[in-house]
């Protein structure tokens, strides 16, 4: 079905959003239920096709009054495009690019390349003629300033003798020409060195983008190449440490932005940051305003919110943000000289040797019923034993609110209840107990000044219930992570549950996650130091695995830990030789498809969309992305692709733009139906598929434009002037 101003009905929540207009049901308030005054036909008509019958109507009026009760659950899923896409692809901006033949022109005198020719027709559609060639002196200020943002000198001026086709050359051979042209496409690629915003962070290693996209002009690298290396160079081959610097820096393009890193909904700054670099993608190569399809289908351009998430899916399978309070970028090493990599390379196998042991030291802690946080960081439940339950997976009565600001806790963070609605608010987390016996229970929590000074917890076990107040604002005292609330006994089929509340809880009240450790649980072997310095009289004494004798061995093995952490993080600042780093992007360790967000929200999931590009400027089927990659390096060439017929069209319009002011199409980021249409689509045409015949050659395509008549008119002609 066809979804019209946004609105679905299809769930409880649907109705309570609305679409467009606002919500179309409000409990309780008939007059202002869009929903009712449509099926009177007060504003909008629903049914179009004719009223309901009054008593329907009535029904409605009095269900809305009551309440509008509703027992249906769920979110309401992303609607099911509707597109002609045959008829899409007829707009001006989809078609496909084709030679284009020049016009033929009434005075053959005049057109000095077969640009001009385009232009002529245009003046005699019009029923108007060109204006005079500009004076020489003229023409040399436009060039200097147009390709390498500097006047010329006076004996530069002075100088007749330079035939202009020299002096363009002249110019596109200087270094100021790269800063010039590179300054044009820093400020599409929104170049900064720092991130704006609230605290806004300095990107330290910016520079090495804008010295990278420079060099990209001056050499005049392949356009296509250079889009590919902006989006996915880290993914490309190189044959020598220079070229693979050259590609790291440019993935720079990705890492830019002004984005709020301290935004503590980690998944909403992910989705921000995707959000970001698919607009950019879009606006900058494509012309298209891709960001409009995030909550709902594209209002004006053929651009279904299924292909926003499978662009999507490609970018959450990109690794742009490293975690932390205040997030940051991925940085990757620089390659280093053959003699200072062998250095490197000798020091990092004894890192590995040292960090060996650090991990099975861990391993032996992890055994114990203990978790290697010498600094309290944050610990995946998958690594701890025992039952382990996260707030994610408990039942959440009243409101609590997700943060991730305080290192320390399970999995992705953890609930707070805003210190406020006393008595109101409950986790309750229920374990699947399986084999009968006394368990050890724990509550994991982060610790602050303003946190619970007395947090309600109660256990319900096969013994009865049990209630204690814990204080939030002490750390826990199971490595800084967990606080032991003491042994119970639980059967497979008896009361199982830890609660969560706060009643006079006096302070933020915090609720991350719940371990149960089996009492006996750890072995002899598993209570042996990682230098295995455990005496037989230890091991036999440990098999009684009470919690104080299990905790004693867990200081000892924490001690060991912190040593060889200690060691480790000594010897790594020792290294010989120390690698620059880049702005970068790497591939998630398990790429994959992504969810439609329901009105772009990322905690509210729809349907599964396979990874792919923007269907409307396909001329084949989904992207052909390889097993276990992000399918950027495939977006990238689809993208650059001489048969996309959005990135040459595109591309040309901001060259001409730059040189004359205004481009033949005069939105540059907007090829859309609400952006303007070309002055001259045949001209576009024309340059965009000569550009491409000419290898994406930048300097060429200048110099075939500035060495046009177009080019070389006077600015102000009288006499055309009075025919405008």
């Amino acid at each position: 079905k066809i979804v019209h101003g946004g609105l679905r009905v299809d769930t409880r929540e649907a109705l309570a959003v609305g679409g467009d207009s606002g919500p179309a049901v409000i409990p309780g308030n008939v007059e202002e239920s869009l929903l009712l005054s449509a099926m009177r036909h007060e504003s909008f008509e629903m049914p179009p096709e004719g009223k309901l019958p009054d008593h329907v109507i009535a029904d409605f009026e009095q269900w809305i009054q009551r309440g509008a009760a509703d027992p249906r659950e769920g979110e309401p899923l992303a609607a099911a495009p509707s597109y002609d896409w045959e008829q899409a692809r007829q707009f001006w901006a989809y078609r496909p690019l084709v030679p284009v033949t020049p016009p033929d022109v009434g005075d053959s005198t005049w057109p000095r390349t077969e640009m001009d020719r385009f232009v002529w027709q245009g003046y005699e559609s019009q029923g108007l003629s060109p204006g005079e060639d500009a004076s020489r002196q003229t023409l040399v200020r436009r060039l200097y300033f147009d390709l390498i943002g500097l006047p010329p000198s006076e004996a530069e001026l002075a100088n007749s003798d330079e035939p202009i086709e020299t002096l363009v050359d002249r110019l596109l051979a200087s270094p100021r020409f790269g800063e010039r042209w590179g300054r044009h496409w820093l400020d599409v690629a929104r170049f900064a060195e720092s991130t704006g915003g609230g605290r806004s962070r300095v990107l330290h290693e910016a520079w090495r983008y804008r010295d990278y996209v420079l060099d990209a002009f001056n050499c005049d690298k392949p356009f296509d190449e250079f889009v590919v290396e902006q989006i996915a160079g880290d993914l490309l081959s190189s044959e020598s440490n220079e070229q693979r610097a050259e590609q790291l820096a440019a993935t720079s393009f990705l890492a830019l932005g002004p984005i709020n890193y301290e935004l503590q909904d980690k998944e909403l700054l992910r989705m921000e940051v995707i959000d970001e670099q698919i607009d950019t993608i879009g606006r900058a190569l494509l012309g298209q305003t891709i960001g409009c399809a995030r909550c709902h289908d594209h209002k004006f351009d053929p651009i279904p919110t299924s292909d926003y998430y499978a662009l999507t899916g490609i970018f959450r399978s990109t690794k742009t943000l490293t975690p932390g309070n205040v997030s940051g970028n991925v940085m990757r090493n620089l390659p280093l000289p053959p003699e200072q990599q062998a250095l490197l390379d000798k020091h990092l196998a004894v890192v590995d040797q040292l960090q060996a042991k650090v991990d099975a030291a861990k391993q032996q802690l992890k055994e114990l019923g203990g978790q290697a946080t010498s600094n309290v960081k944050n610990v995946r439940s998958e690594k701890l034993s025992g039952i382990v339950i996260d707030d994610t997976a408990a039942e959440v009565i009243g409101e609590w609110t997700k943060s991730a600001s305080v290192a320390g806790y399970v999995d992705e963070g953890y609930l707070h209840d805003l210190a406020s609605n006393d008595g109101q608010r409950r986790v309750i987390y229920r374990p699947r107990v399986e084999k009968a016996g006394r368990y050890e229970v724990r509550v994991s929590f982060t610790i602050g000044t303003n946190r619970a000074a007395a947090a309600p917890i109660t256990v319900w076990h096969a013994d009865g219930e049990t209630m204690m107040r814990v204080d939030q604002r002490k750390s826990p005292n199971v490595d800084g992570v967990f606080h032991s609330l003491g042994e119970f006994r639980f059967e497979p089929d008896g009361p199982a549950s830890i609660t969560i509340a706060n009643d006079g809880a006096k302070g933020h009240v915090i609720a991350d996650a719940v371990q149960l450790l089996p009492v006996g649980g750890a072995t002899n072997d598993a209570r042996r130091v990682a230098d295995a310095s455990t005496t037989e009289a230890d091991s036999d004494a440990g098999s009684e695995s009470r919690p104080n004798k299990r905790a004693a061995r867990r200081k000892q093995v924490q001690a060991e830990l912190q040593k060889l952490e200690a060691d480790l993080a000594a010897l790594k600042k020792r290294a010989p030789v120390e690698a620059a780093q880049v702005m970068s992007v790497e591939e998630e360790a398990e790429p994959g498809d992504y969810h439609i967000c329901i009105r772009g929200n990322v905690h509210k999931l729809g349907p599964v969309v396979a990874r792919g590009a923007l269907t409307v400027a396909s001329a084949t089927p989904a992207l052909e992305i390889s097993p276990g990659a992000s399918g950027r390096l495939e977006l990238a060439r689809w993208i650059a692709s001489p048969d996309n017929p959005l990135t040459a069209r595109v591309y040309v319009n901001r060259v001409w733009r730059n040189l004359f002011g205004a481009g033949i199409v005069r939105t540059p980021d907007n090829f859309g139906t609400t952006g303007e249409a070309p002055t001259h689509p045949e001209l576009l045409d024309y340059l965009a598929t000569q550009f491409i015949a000419d290898g994406w050659s930048t300097k060429r395509l200048i110099r075939h434009i500035v060495l046009s008549r177009t080019y070389q008119l006077a600015s102000i002609d009288a006499a055309t002037d009075e025919q405008l």
